[in-house]
């Protein structure tokens, strides 16, 4: 089984609408109802960047002025 892509993944949202069918949708992109339904109704995953970089003091600091 191949995992799902981002970019297909949001595929799959931008098609999406109200009034259209998971299971007219399971149909059109070949993947399982289940897996539609949790495209559609999870919360997009936001990018993660990792934990704010705290700056140290340097040596030299005291010196620099």
């Amino acid at each position: 089984m191949r995992a799902i892509g981002r970019s297909e993944s949001m595929a799959v949202r931008d098609q999406y609408r109200p009034g259209m069918s998971i299971s007219a949708l399971s149909r059109e992109t070949g993947r399982d109802r289940k897996t539609i339904h949790e495209i559609v109704t999870v919360p997009a995953p936001r990018a993660y960047h990792g934990p704010a970089r705290v700056s140290q003091p340097r040596l030299l600091d005291p010196y620099t002025a």
